[in-house]
């Protein structure tokens, strides 16, 4: 019987157009009422599948005097461990049900998918991830830095609503090796914001959400 393990991580606060990824590492071994020996290339006992997220990412937009816009850019750092033999695959959701973040007033997500991607219009924000056109993504190759302009580099909307039985294609696959990770693959995901002086000052908030799962 193929046996899949699936967990998730959250969460990312934007604040003062200011991004938050909080650390929520966690683990889950392969259920033992299914026997012992081997599972894939990994033991019941080892087939673990873990994933955390980076330390804090700040996303702070100052507006310089006698210019009306400005963007800010930086990144989270997931990572996840597995014994699994044939991989993991790794997906990306917002919890918000409009793709807000959320304060005195809204801040959308780019309209731009993935696959459509493009540089964030104003009062817009999203995210993107270097040199992932193998899973058909058309972010480009970076790199990416934390004095990239987003509204010069290709972002994506985070997909959204999430639910506990969202579907994963209701997500955005983010990360796809096909080998076991016993080391542990990170992957750099990049948040940007662009805003006008319309934008009220203040907190803005949205959550993302990180999934992992398990190749058969």
């Amino acid at each position: 019987m193929k046996h899949l393990k699936y967990l998730q991580i959250c969460q990312a606060l934007l604040a003062s157009c200011l991004l938050l990824i909080f650390v929520v590492p966690i683990a889950i071994n392969a259920d033992s009422t299914y026997g012992s020996g081997l599972y894939g290339g990994c033991t019941y006992s080892t087939c673990t599948l873990q994933i955390s997220s980076g330390s804090t990412a700040s996303l702070n937009v100052s507006f310089t005097s006698g210019i009306s816009n400005a963007c800010a850019i930086n990144n989270d750092n997931v990572t996840v461990t597995t014994g699994n033999s044939t991989g993991y695959k790794l997906y990306l959701m917002g919890l918000n049900s409009s793709g807000y973040l959320t304060g005195s007033t809204n801040i959308s997500s780019t309209t731009y998918t993935r696959t459509t991607s493009t540089g964030l219009p104003y009062n817009t924000w999203g995210y993107r991830i270097d040199d992932t056109s193998s899973l058909g993504t058309n972010f480009g190759a970076g790199p990416t830095t934390t004095s990239t302009n987003p509204n010069a580099v290709n972002f994506a909307q985070v997909p959204y609503p999430w639910t506990n039985t969202a579907p994963v294609s209701n997500m955005d696959l983010i990360e796809s090796p096909s080998t076991a990770q016993t080391g542990g693959k990170s992957t750099v995901v990049w948040y940007g914001i662009c805003a006008d002086t319309t934008i009220p000052s203040g907190a803005y908030t949205d959550t993302v959400i990180y999934t992992a799962i398990t190749n058969p």
